[in-house]
């Protein structure tokens, strides 16, 4: 009869049992298979082979480099490690320079089901604006398809000096995979005085970032 230990059931033979090394054995590797980290080549041979995980199970993508757990509460696997995708663009400038009139500066677009369900992303955009005129206040925004998401803005105090604007918020998805693609753009303008630059000559100023921070549950909300 097999026994097993107390705290992570691991199968053990009962030492009143006949000997059955080979079933044992079966026994302890079938108890210990969940406990690994499996390796699987793509999504879809983890699928293929793995159709049944279970809460708290690791996995590693060699395909795509990656670490998941499975999530047995929500019926799906995500990513161990926060996922970031971010850029920086220091090459040019781009010109804002008619009251709060937008100047898009880039556009990031995530193909449907590429953002996780029930989860938080932290949305960020940086720049820094240069003014060759006198006072002025850009303005950094980021709209999440079309909406008005984010947005900074701040005193430039004279000419040739620069600000860096951080525009910034939280992105949550629903409790299923998104179904349509999702897209952040991000914009400059100026609220009063002069042009600007981003980025700013002198600072290579302009990077975007996304991040998945955690799953979305209560215990994530204070």
């Amino acid at each position: 009869m097999t026994t097993f230990t107390a705290d992570q059931q691991l199968a053990l033979p009962s030492g009143t049992d006949n000997a059955n090394g080979p079933g044992a054995f079966t026994a302890f590797a079938g108890s210990m298979e969940d406990r690994l980290v499996k390796i699987y080549a793509s999504v879809a041979e983890r699928s293929a082979r793995n159709a049944a995980p279970t809460d708290g199970e690791l996995a590693f993508l060699s395909d795509v480099r990656r670490w998941d757990y499975y999530d047995g509460v929500r019926g799906l696997w995500r990513r161990l490690l926060p996922h970031v995708y971010a850029t920086r663009n220091i090459s040019g400038s781009n010109l804002a320079s008619n009251f709060n009139v937008e100047t898009l500066l880039y556009t990031k677009t995530f193909a449907a089901g590429t953002l996780e369900p029930d989860a938080v992303y932290e949305v960020e955009a940086r720049a820094t604006a240069f003014t060759g005129s006198g006072v002025t206040q850009p303005v950094l925004r980021i709209k999440a398809g079309g909406t008005q998401f984010a947005e900074a803005h701040d005193h430039i105090p004279s000419a040739g000096a620069y600000v860096t604007l951080t525009a910034r918020n939280f992105y949550v998805t629903g409790s299923t995979t998104p179904t349509s693609a999702v897209t952040f753009d991000v914009y400059a303008a100026v609220l009063s005085g002069g042009n600007i630059d981003i980025p700013a000559p002198t600072n290579n100023g302009f990077t975007f970032k996304v991040t998945r921070t955690a799953p979305n549950s209560a215990q994530d909300w204070l």
